[in-house]
């Protein structure tokens, strides 16, 4: 009986224990204070209002500066070099028509002696002949005969004469030409890349004795990838005839820190896309690449860098690169300073610069780089500083 009071007693501590915890919990528990939400403070963010304008694109290539006219001077007849001039060496400058070799011409002259007395005994036999043949005439009219044999009347032997004549004038007129050949002259203005002979030494007909380039004129082959190609107004049909319309050519080359700009044309471009890096090659004239009156000539040889004058894009946007969102997508900022997503046609991309189409005049856009950005988020704008001035012209390959 004991027992069970006791256990009595305990339940009805625990129980009263219990609840008086859950009281003191009720009653002494933290009030918890609320607090007022607050809109989202606005970001910062760099707009421009764009106007739609005319752009010109341009395309940049790469190639080495190579002469357009480059010959081999071979002598075309034999004997001993007697002179040669003292600008015949590596490198020196020519004129057109300068003599640079001269052959030793003694035995040429010789032989031009002796064709032209054979001429003239060719020419004395002739005079002979023609004199017998109006003998043999008159004879033959004396006899009365009308018809006259072309035997009698010396006429083979006249032809005989004539070709005798001719043949020895002919002979003549090689004997000059292997003369004049001894003298070897510059066919065109220009600048010696190799010399192979010396004054004194003999030489064989057919043996280069120099190779020379025309000054006059300088090309580049300048490589282009399909994606390039759309840009440019490039000569390519047999009737494009009038290079006032091909392309302008920007070319930049670089002598220490120094950079130098010198103007050219596309004339032409080859015939077939090249078969190993299937590019098509353009090929750009520079005139008088040697001038005195330029600051810095192109020498052969040299790698420079050519910025082609491509189409003209017109009612277009250039924007910084990073002002695209999702490929197609630019941040515009409404009159209540909140920001709208707006669908743009992206028609050229480079690491720098976008060039789109499809923002209409007047309208505010963001051009500074914002994270996570959705349509509603309230921005507060401010003008780009002058350093921040996107660049019109495209760099090398950053086309599409």
């Amino acid at each position: 009986m004991a027992k069970s009071s006791q256990k009595i007693i305990v339940t009805v501590s625990v129980v009263f224990a219990g609840a008086l915890l859950i009281s003191a919990t009720y009653f002494f528990k933290p009030t918890q204070e609320r607090v007022s939400q607050q809109s989202p403070q606005a970001i910062e963010v760099t707009v421009v209002k764009v106007q739609p304008k005319t752009h010109q694109l341009n395309v940049v290539s790469q190639g080495t500066i190579s002469p357009k006219y480059e010959i081999d001077l071979i002598a075309e007849v034999a004997g001993r070099i007697e002179f040669v001039a003292p600008n015949f060496a590596n490198g020196d400058f020519f004129n057109a028509g300068e003599k640079l070799v001269q052959i030793e011409p003694i035995d040429y002259q010789l032989s031009l002696i002796t064709a032209k007395s054979a001429v003239a005994r060719a020419e004395e036999q002739l005079a002979i002949e023609r004199g017998r043949v109006r003998q043999a005439r008159r004879e033959w009219r004396e006899l009365g005969d009308e018809e006259a044999n072309e035997l009698f009347l010396r006429k083979p032997q006249l032809k005989a004469s004539e070709a005798a004549l001719a043949s020895a004038s002919a002979e003549c007129n090689r004997a000059q030409i292997q003369l004049d050949r001894t003298t070897i002259t510059a066919p065109f203005n220009g600048r010696i890349r190799n010399t192979f002979v010396h004054s004194g030494q003999f030489v064989s007909r057919g043996t280069r004795l120099a190779t020379i380039f025309s000054s006059e004129v300088a090309e580049i082959r300048l490589p282009l990838r399909d994606q390039q190609l759309q840009w440019l107004d490039l000569p390519s049909a047999s009737s494009s005839l009038n290079r006032q319309k091909f392309p302008v050519v920007s070319i930049k080359s670089t002598i220490g820190a120094v950079q130098h700009t010198r103007e050219g044309r596309i004339v032409r471009t080859e015939s077939s896309i090249d078969p190993q890096s299937r590019m098509t090659f353009a090929v750009a004239e520079i005139t008088e690449p040697f001038s005195e009156t330029n600051v810095t000539p192109l020498d052969i040889g040299r790698f420079v860098e050519a910025k082609i004058a491509g189409v003209i894009l017109d009612d277009v946007t250039v924007l910084p690169r990073h002002a695209i969102y999702k490929n197609d997508l630019v941040l515009t900022v409404t009159d209540e300073n909140s920001i709208e997503f707006t669908r743009v046609d992206v028609i050229k991309t480079s690491p720098e610069q976008a060039i789109v189409r499809g923002i209409s005049e007047g309208t505010v856009v963001v051009f500074s780089r914002v994270a996570n950005p959705y349509a509603g988020m309230s921005v507060s704008t401010s003008p780009p500083k002058p350093t921040g001035k996107v660049q019109s012209e495209s760099t090398a390959g950053e086309l599409l």
